[in-house]
Formats: structure tokens, C-alpha cells, sequence
């Protein structure tokens, strides 16, 4: 199952990419490319956690709070990576780009939500959905090596 969530998230991670910069290229450097998989660690986890809780019912909420917990991870993952890449290259801390990368969240938390919400929200439930199908298989046995 993490294999399946890291997966997911590097998919929308190239998703991510896509509608922020528009290069494809950008989607596999180091602060993307970790943003991607462990946001989708971590809400691979919520997912199943979530659902288990419920009897594997689905509930809105839950997939909204996936889309805002992936979101709220990634970029904070994303600014890690970036934060540790510029200062070791900078050989000490660096202020450069941080607030540029502050006001980026800022924008995605707003045009995730209006613009972009209504392609991504329902992705998260697919998404979801995915996961729960591939935690039920191999709880039955029935995956080997996922």
C-alpha cells in the first residue's frame, strides 16, 4: 500500500507542477519530487485510518480533509527541500526566495481551493478510492509485493 500512495503522489505531484509552473520537467527535481511522495504517504495513511474508522464508508469531509492534508504536507515539504537545498549551496542560511515561496503557498491554498478545487477535490476521491480498493485487496491476500 505505500508503494500504491507514493505512486499517487507523485502523480499529482506532475498534476501540481503542470498547474503551477507548466513545465513538466520541474515535477522531478528533488523538493517536487519528495513534496510528491510523501504527501502521498501521508494521505495514503489518513485515507485507510479514515475509512477504517467508518467501515470503509467514504465520507465528504474526510475527502476534503485528504485534499488539505496533502496540500498543508506538500508544500511544506516542498519548502524544506528548497530551504536546505538553497543554504547548502549558499554554505550557510539564506532569506533567498523564502518569502517568494510563502506567498506561492499562499496562492496555491486559494487557487487549490477556488480554481483548481473543482478538477483536484474530486481527484482526492478517486484517489481514495484507489487506496482503500488496494488496502482491502491485500488485507484479503489477494496482492503480492504491494
Amino acid at each position: 500500500m505505500p508503494l500504491i500512495s507514493i505512486l499517487l503522489g507523485l502523480a499529482w505531484n506532475a498534476i501540481v507542477s503542470a498547474l503551477m509552473s507548466g513545465r513538466p520537467q520541474d515535477a522531478f527535481t528533488p523538493s517536487w519530487l519528495a513534496a510528491g511522495a510523501i504527501a502521498g504517504l501521508t494521505c495514503g495513511r489518513y485515507t485507510v485510518r479514515s475509512r477504517l474508522r467508518r467501515d470503509g464508508a467514504e465520507s465528504f469531509a474526510h475527502v476534503l480533509a485528504t485534499y488539505y492534508l496533502g496540500m498543508v504536507v506538500y508544500w511544506a515539504v516542498f519548502v524544506v527541500v528548497q530551504r536546505v537545498t538553497l543554504c547548502i549551496r549558499a554554505r550557510g542560511w539564506t532569506d533567498f526566495d523564502l518569502h517568494d515561496h510563502l506567498v506561492l503557498i499562499w496562492w496555491f491554498f486559494a487557487y487549490g481551493t477556488l480554481k483548481y478545487g473543482i478538477l483536484l477535490i474530486p481527484l482526492a476521491f478517486l484517489s481514495r478510492l484507489v487506496i482503500w480498493k488496494v488496502h482491502r485487496a491485500s488485507a484479503r491476500g489477494e496482492m503480492h509485493g504491494a
